[in-house]
């Protein structure tokens, strides 16, 4: 029987509401520790962060056994709901 392997790699992108400038310098660092905290507990992989003022990217490798759907809610909506300013 053949094994199959397969890795994906996901760009997420989103912005701040009404994409106003609120990820400053203190909100940076809460959402790298957070975000990437997250990412591990759902047996993800970050592989790159980038964050300005009104928007985040992310460059992920997710478990299978999770949909994209699923992983993305759970890391945009945790982060926003749990962020403080």
């Amino acid at each position: 029987m053949s094994q199959v392997y397969s890795k994906l790699y996901y760009h997420l992108a989103w912005g701040t509401k009404n994409r106003l400038p609120l990820i400053n310098e203190k909100v940076e660092s809460w959402l790298w520790q957070y975000i990437s905290k997250k990412i591990i507990n759902l047996n993800g992989r970050l592989l790159e962060m980038n964050m300005v003022a009104d928007h985040i990217h992310l460059l992920v490798s997710i478990s299978l056994k999770m949909s994209i759907s699923e992983f993305v809610n759970i890391i945009k909506g945790s982060s926003s709901h749990h962020i403080i300013y």
